[in-house]
């Protein structure tokens, strides 16, 4: 009994490994395009975390709410009511920011500003939101309607 075999030849060989090498450059492309780089992200959060709570690098004494290991209660009220655009200019970031505060449980806490009580320090944007709550938001207005 003389059995024939497939040849399998080199071309083939090679065309198969080239189709595989392409499928997969295409998938990496295609991943990599989902992933969003948040190192600029990190970056703004560093930042405002310092000029918050360190003297040397704040360039206002207005946004420096925690001298010391000590959050000046009066100072994160005023953030409520500050002007978006210019707190962001103070803080020296280019990225929409939220600032809020969590008890140890991770519920967030409402910051009681001069005219009620907000969710955050922020711009009350829908994209920016806490549990499904904007960002800078009043506790009686959660949509900022």
């Amino acid at each position: 009994m003389g059995g024939r075999g497939q040849n399998w030849s080199l071309d083939l060989i090679i065309g198969i490994v080239i189709f595989l090498l392409a499928v997969g450059v295409i998938y990496s492309i295609l991943a990599s395009k989902n992933r969003e780089d948040t190192t600029p992200l990190r970056t703004d959060s560093e930042i405002i975390a310092t000029k918050l709570t360190t003297p040397e690098t704040s360039t206002s004494l207005d946004i420096l709410v925690a001298a010391d290991n000590q959050l000046d209660i009066e100072k994160l009220k005023s953030l409520t009511t500050a002007d978006y655009a210019k707190l962001k200019q103070d803080l020296g970031v280019q990225n929409d920011f939220c600032i809020y505060l969590q008890d140890e449980e991770g519920n967030v806490l409402y910051i009681e500003g001069a005219d009620g009580n907000y969710t955050g320090i922020g711009p009350g944007s829908p994209d920016l939101n806490l549990s499904g709550v904007p960002c800078g938001c009043p506790k009686e207005n959660p949509d900022c309607n």
